[in-house]
């Protein structure tokens, strides 16, 4: 059964400043801002921001085999699949 958002959404909270990888193997960290903004450190001119909102779409649409198969209103789809395909955040078993 899948995990209530709730908890997934303090998963990544608690490990924001780890580092994360993309589906092509990009490093990247992240910070989650005051109004629930999530914030990839990803290069100058790249659309990053993302929030909670978004997040929790794409979590609905989980399990997915990369950011390509999210719907197109997922906005930095790669980070965020990066983030939802790591252990630490969503366990390997659900």
């Amino acid at each position: 059964m899948k995990e209530d958002f709730e908890t997934i959404w303090n998963r990544i909270i608690d490990n924001q400043g780890n580092n994360f990888s993309t589906i092509k193997k990009v490093s990247f960290t992240y910070s989650i801002g005051e109004d629930d903004s999530f914030n990839p450190s990803v290069p100058v001119n790249h659309p990053k921001a993302s929030n909670k909102e978004n997040v929790k779409k794409a979590y609905d649409q989980w399990p997915v085999d990369g950011p390509s198969f999210f719907s197109k209103d997922i906005f930095a789809a790669s980070y965020v699949w990066g983030v939802l395909s790591d252990s630490r955040i969503i366990k390997k078993d659900e």
